[in-house]
């Protein structure tokens, strides 16, 4: 058998919110609510279960990236935002290159860019980067 313990969060709010703090990061809670009038208390409505978490996450890969203005030295790449900015705003972009007989990444940004276009350049030709 399963044995539950409720605690009591809010009682008789006037509202149909309440925020609940002092969650143990983790753990799994399940909330019920129960309406209150003056002949008594009515039947729960209970929650699903959920894991108390960071709302917040990384943000998903860009997407649609596209190579143009090809030379011996350089090349454009352009791309598209993210489907997921993991609940905050993109702060810039990240962008590494290797050649196609390596398994070394190099950043070709110093800082992150906004822009979803960048020139990588000082490439070297026919190296397949």
């Amino acid at each position: 058998t399963l044995f539950r313990s409720w605690t009591l969060c809010e009682g008789e709010l006037m509202t149909t919110s309440c925020k609940v703090t002092k969650l143990l990061k983790g753990n799994e809670y399940i909330f019920r609510v129960m309406a209150v009038n003056k002949y008594g208390v009515g039947e729960p409505l209970e929650s699903e279960a959920v894991k108390a978490q960071n709302p917040f996450t990384v943000p998903s890969a860009p997407k649609s990236i596209e190579i143009t203005s090809v030379t011996k030295e350089s090349m454009t790449l352009c791309w598209a935002r993210p489907e997921s900015y993991g609940g905050s705003e993109i702060s810039g972009y990240i962008i590494e290159r290797r050649e196609k007989s390596s398994l070394r990444w190099m950043r070709v940004n110093k800082k992150p860019v906004y822009d979803l276009r960048v020139k990588s350049s000082g490439l070297r030709e026919d190296r397949k980067s």
